[in-house]
């Protein structure tokens, strides 16, 4: 994390960091960061709505230099392998019981272990109010490695309570930060809040 004479913070990805971007979307994260972390670095991209990764592997397509990027197919969870339904809705695409799409968990742990992944550098979470049981299943690795994250916090009401809480449990070493934004949101909306935990 940085600061400037204004005292405005930034997290900054750094040259050979591994990336974890949970809830990829169409990609612009991904491909952004696997800019910034160069050929020696790497993103773990995880999306599993067909109509967003259509979208996603056009992006690859027309950025060909681009080879340090990884797809998942899976939703994250605190457990493997669980059978889950989700509803397509390009950036808000969330799980559902009400949904018609089946989709497979996986967690953060397991992937870090399928890819030999030495390190995680940094996880950017924004997965439409899965974000807790997706930090639960991070646990071995947020104990580890600590890597700084960025989680989105706005979809339950009680996350940004609960995930300032689970994240302080899993590694106490973490210093919090929030940010707001209302880029997307009208004026009477409930802003976008992010968690950085450095």
């Amino acid at each position: 994390i940085t600061a400037n004479k204004k005292r405005w913070y930034a997290v900054k990805v750094l040259e050979n960091d591994v990336i974890l971007d949970c809830g990829s979307c169409w990609g612009d994260n991904a491909l952004y960061f696997a800019k910034q972390v160069g050929e020696k670095g790497h993103i773990v991209a995880f999306e599993f709505d067909d109509n967003n990764l259509e979208i996603f592997y056009k992006n690859l397509e027309i950025n060909p230099e681009i080879k340090n990027i990884t797809i998942i197919k899976n939703a994250l969870d605190n457990t493997e392998g669980k059978e889950l339904s989700f509803i397509s809705n390009n950036g808000g695409t969330h799980i559902s019981d009400k949904g018609e799409n089946p989709v497979k968990t996986t967690t953060i742990d397991k992937t870090v272990i399928d890819l030999d992944l030495k390190k995680v550098d940094f996880i950017k979470m924004d997965i439409e109010g899965a974000e807790k049981d997706a930090l639960y299943g991070a646990k071995k690795i947020i104990m580890s490695d600590k890597p700084t994250l960025a989680i989105s916090a706005y979809h339950k009401k009680e996350d940004l309570y609960d995930l300032v809480n689970l994240i302080k449990s899993l590694n106490n070493d973490y210093k919090i930060y929030l940010r707001h934004t209302f880029y997307y949101q009208k004026v009477m909306e409930q802003p976008d809040v992010i968690i950085y935990a450095i």
